[in-house]
């Protein structure tokens, strides 16, 4: 299942999420690749910080020890 990631502002498509698991983000010269923890883009339209936060790692403390 593929979801779009929209910019919290300006409604602009930053990416897709496909099963939850892999983002996809279309831009000339940017490739991103991670597993869980956190993925923010900011949006080429508005400026605007977007975030995507694994809630697993979050649960796991991923966020608190850096792991």
């Amino acid at each position: 299942m593929t979801e779009k990631w929209i910019c919290i502002a300006c409604k602009f498509t930053l990416g897709f999420i496909e099963d939850k698991k892999v983002i996809r983000i279309k831009r000339k010269d940017l490739y991103v690749e991670t597993e869980g923890g956190k993925v923010t883009e900011i949006c080429p339209r508005c400026g605007k910080p977007n975030t995507l936060t694994d809630e697993k790692y979050i649960e796991k403390g991923g966020e608190k020890y850096g792991l």
